[in-house]
């Protein structure tokens, strides 16, 4: 007798997916930041595509699709990521140290270690005595991060990566309004906002993301499974807050830029 159509077997497709291709990684980043600078349109139309390739250009990698390795096109971010240590080389991708750093004796995987560090670099980015960090520091107790680096509420539950996005997010958006009082009247507000300080926070930002990005380069998630999609949009949500706030950054140490004098020529 033949079952009963709602009892047949079947049979699910799987879309494997790692990280974001450059193309993606911007074109998704632009989308973030269309949201965020919505009402100040004005202030970003021709600059904020600049900083977006250059954040772009800083974190971005991404395995060869016809043979081993990375692709040797994106040589300056590649450059970052030995020099940060998060990669051992130019050559080498995430998924292949995962596979050579498992199961052995007295060593972390390498995908623990990412999680372990970029949560590390985001406990130092929130807690220097820095803008950033004493600005965070006001929204104790009801935001904090314990000393994992991960952010807690004062019952020290765990934020969501929702939640986690916002508290970001509302750091890009406090960074976005001294770029329209710069672009205004042209001030430094205070010794908080020199260059050198604000690229120490870019600094860190772009590191998590580099981070984040080598770990979704290293673990496939399938996008038509609802656990897989679920883990791979919370890393894309994370990095997408990141890159933002980086890009802001960006866009203000650009602008602090003295223009140099146009020298006449008396030929």
């Amino acid at each position: 007798m033949d079952l009963p159509w709602t009892e047949l077997p079947r049979f699910e497709a799987a879309l494997m997916k790692k990280g974001l291709q450059p193309k993606e990684f911007e074109r998704t980043l632009l989308s973030k930041i269309s949201k965020i600078f919505e009402n100040e349109r004005e202030v970003v139309e021709r600059s904020v595509k600049i900083s977006v390739e250059c954040v772009r250009e800083n974190v971005c990698i991404r395995e060869n699709e016809s043979k081993p390795g990375l692709d040797q096109r994106y040589k300056v971010a590649l450059n970052k990521y030995v020099d940060d240590k998060i990669l051992p080389n130019k050559q080498t991708p995430p998924k292949k140290l995962i596979k050579d750093t498992g199961g052995i004796r007295n060593v972390i995987r390498y995908d623990k270690k990412l999680i372990r560090d970029y949560h590390k670099d985001q406990h130092e980015l929130f807690s220097e005595d820095n803008l950033l960090g004493r600005e965070f520091r006001k929204l104790t107790p009801a935001i904090k991060l314990n000393e994992k680096g991960y952010f807690i509420h004062d019952n020290d539950a765990h934020f969501s990566i929702e939640d986690a996005c916002r508290v970001i997010d509302k750091f890009t958006c406090m960074f976005l309004q001294y770029l329209i009082l710069l672009k205004n009247n042209g001030q430094v507000p205070s010794e908080d906002w020199k260059p050198q300080k604000l690229l120490k926070i870019l600094s860190h930002c772009e590191k998590i993301v580099r981070r984040r990005v080598s770990l979704d380069w290293g673990i496939e998630n399938d996008l038509l499974d609802n656990t897989g999609y679920n883990v791979w949009k919370a890393h894309v949500m994370i990095v997408m807050s990141y890159a933002a706030l980086a890009v802001v950054l960006d866009m203000i140490l650009k602008k602090q830029q003295p223009v140099a004098p146009v020298v006449k020529s008396r030929l």
